[in-house]
This record gives C-alpha cells, structure tokens and sequence, in this order.
C-alpha cells in the first residue's frame, strides 16, 4: 500500500535493458521453458553483458546436450533468491525496503536508455568532474542540475 510501489511505474532510469531482461531469462530457466530451443538469440535494444552471459549460458547448455548430459541445470543454476530479495544483506531485514531495489536502477556501463534500434543514441563525451547520482530515485535534485 505505499505510495512508492505506485511510483515505480514512473521511475526514471530504470535498467529495463538489462537486469530487467536477465531476470527474466534467469525465470524462464528455472521454470525450464528454454532448455529445450535449440537455438536462442537475443536481439534488440538488450545490454550487451545480457546478451553475452546468455550466449554462453545457450552455447554451454547445447554442448553439454551433445556430450549426452541431461541435466536441465548443468549449465546454469539461477540464483532465484539473489533476485527477490536484492540488497538484503545479512543481519539488515528488518531495515531491508524492497520497494527501494524494484524496478531496479540501470548501473549498466552503456545505460539503458541510450539503447535504440539496436544500437547506442548519442555518445557521452568525456566528463572529468563528478558524476554521481545527484538526488533521489525519484529525480527530485533539489533544484540542483544533474550530468547525465
């Protein structure tokens, strides 16, 4: 019922293009629905460490089914819990907020929403000054100016 569950539809700089895609597939693992496609590619505006890790994880599964190894999970074993519960850490549960780590912020090095038609809008010139996050989830800087 809090206010920040129904803004999370409406976050900015969400990693939509990255982590968002991963845990889906890392799902769809678990539940075994892609073990059995023979051939996987994932195209479009999807962040290239997505699509690395899941071409291994595809490139493995199919070499281990010609060795003859049937086990669903000997290329991969999702880590199910690290997503629900993401920045829990031990000893913290209490203090935990889950509404703070979903939809999860894009800290890809390519962020998500320069991701278009396959490729990457506007290169970022070099920035020798700070460039951390000013503000909160929201945006709200403060009336601030943010580099981004």
């Amino acid at each position: 019922m809090s206010h920040v569950w129904g803004d999370a539809s409406r976050r900015p700089h969400v990693c939509e293009s990255g982590l968002v895609i991963d845990w889906i597939l890392e799902y769809a693992w678990a539940g075994e629905f892609l073990q059995h496609i023979d051939t996987v590619e994932i195209a479009g505006d999807v962040q290239p460490w997505v699509k690395a890790k899941w071409a291994a994880i595809f490139a493995e599964h199919a070499s281990l089914k010609i060795s003859g190894n049937a086990d669903l999970f000997a290329a991969h074993k999702p880590d199910l819990h690290a997503i629900e519960f993401r920045g829990m850490s031990a000893g913290e549960e209490l203090e935990w907020v889950p509404e703070e780590q979903f939809p999860p912020r894009c800290e890809c090095e390519i962020r998500c929403w320069r991701l278009q038609d396959g490729g990457v809008l506007g290169e970022v010139e070099e920035w020798e000054g700070d460039v951390s996050v000013v503000g909160d989830w929201d945006g709200n800087c403060g009336g601030v100016g943010v580099w981004m």
